[in-house]
Formats: structure tokens, sequence, C-alpha cells
């Protein structure tokens, strides 16, 4: 009910009759921010990491200094949150109160010299790599055992790639390039189109669409339709942006906003 109470505000034809409730406002300052599907808030500053519950309240805060700034923390499945350390080339597994579950992943065990990007799939507690020495998808289990490869992403496509985010949703999953646009391949790491949306370095899909901002706006592709909607925030800066539910973060320079829609 709650998706489809945000889908059909987000579906209005006149984005300008949005109204935005502010709930919450955090003076924090932050290196990225991600929510999980139950309303947890999760605030990574280099190599800390506070999670937040849907009511604003801090639950726990957990340091990893021994291994550096945290590139990404994927929170698809919130019992089972994981950090991934592009320099490192590893992969933490956490538990829903972000202490380390066993061993760091060391990806070049596995034959992946080069990972770049790194993404959990809601599906099956599996997982997507992108490895840069081959330019190829992998997907695995939960223990990261290779499930499906796509070969040379770029001997398929005829393009040279240089990818900065990738998400699943829906059984497909949408691989960021900002000069080529947003390739999307099915759960066999089969290429399937590409959809031109340039100059996007990060971005959800969720809610039938693909958010991103710019121009500090929130612009919304229809997966169905193919058209772009731009929504208008209630801040002047934001750095980078969340959805959840029907709730909206908000990342600035110095503090995260929260905010749902009326």
């Amino acid at each position: 009910m709650i998706l489809l109470f945000f889908f059909s505000l987000f579906a209005q034809p006149d984005s300008s009759a949005l109204q935005w409730k502010a709930e919450k406002e955090f003076q924090l300052k932050s290196t990225f921010i991600t929510a999980d599907e139950m309303g947890n808030l999760y605030v990574v500053n280099k190599d800390e990491i506070t999670k937040y519950g849907s009511k604003g309240d801090s639950i726990c805060t957990q340091s990893f200094k021994t291994m550096g700034w945290i590139s990404l923390l994927d929170v698809t499945n919130p019992l089972r949150p994981m950090i991934f350390y592009r320099d490192l080339n590893q992969v933490v597994v956490l538990d829903n109160t972000l202490s380390v579950q066993g061993e760091p992943v060391k990806l070049e065990k596995l034959g992946l010299q080069f990972t770049k990007l790194f993404c959990q799939s809601p599906n099956n507690q599996n997982l997507w790599l992108y490895d840069t020495d081959e330019f190829r998808l992998m997907r695995m289990d939960k223990n990261f055992q290779l499930v499906r490869s796509s070969g040379n992403i770029t001997q398929v496509t005829g393009r040279d790639l240089n990818p900065t985010h990738m998400q699943e949703w829906n059984n497909f999953l949408y691989l960021s390039d900002p000069d080529q646009g947003i390739l999307v391949f099915d759960m066999f790491a089969t290429y399937s189109k590409t959809i031109p949306l340039k100059n996007i370095r990060n971005f959800q899909v969720t809610n039938g669409g693909i958010f991103y901002l710019e121009d500090n706006s929130l612009l919304r592709y229809d997966l169905m339709s193919f058209e772009s909607m731009k929504i208008p925030l209630p801040l002047n800066t934001v750095e980078s942006f969340r959805i959840s539910g029907k709730r909206l973060y908000l990342q600035g320079s110095s503090k995260i906003s929260v905010f749902s829609l009326q």
C-alpha cells in the first residue's frame, strides 16, 4: 500500500502539486547516506556507520578504522548489510546491529583482481560484482560462489565502459555509465538494452522509475512510459538522496533532512 501511495504521487502530471512535510533533521557531516526498506537510515562518515530507526532514534554506531574509508554500504537486506571496500577489493558482511560477521571476503581469492562495483540482489541473497579486469558482470550466491557471468560486456555492446553505479530491481540489473547511459541486464547477466540517460553517476530504481539528481531537482524516468518528470526539492543544496517507502532522505553539506509526501 505504501508503494502504491508513493508511486501514485510521483505519477501525477503536475509535479509542482507535490507537498513535502519535514519530519527530521540531523546536523551531521556524512560521506554518503542510504536507507533500507524498513525505514532505517544509515549515515556513513568515512570509516564509521550510524544507524537510525524510522522514528529518528539512534540505534547503533560502529567504526571500522582498520579498514579505511567505506566505498559502499548496501542494505538491500537489512538483516545482512554489506560494506564494499573498493581500494582493498574486499567485502565485509554485517548483521542488523552493524557487527562484523566472519572474516572479510577477499575478492582476489575468487579470481577478481579489480572489482569496481558491488551490490546485493533482493532475490535469494545473491550478489552482483563488476570486474574491470575482464569487463564482466558476475552474479554470485550468498557464499560468493559464481552463479552467472556476462562475459566481456565491451565485446557484447561494442562500447568502452566506465560504470559508476549499479542496482538490481524487479529482476533486472541497471548499470550506469555516464558517457553511455544506463545499461540493463537480465538475471542471467545477459545484456538487454541501454536507456539513454547520460551523465548520471548515481541513481535509485524504485516504484517503477529511475530517480536521479540534476540541477538540484529530483528526476524520475518512468520505466513503462519512458517519460521523465522533474520533481522540485524542498532544499536549495542537495548532494545525494535516498527514497524508502514514502520517505525522502536528502544529504546536504552538513545536515541530513527527512521528508514525507502528503
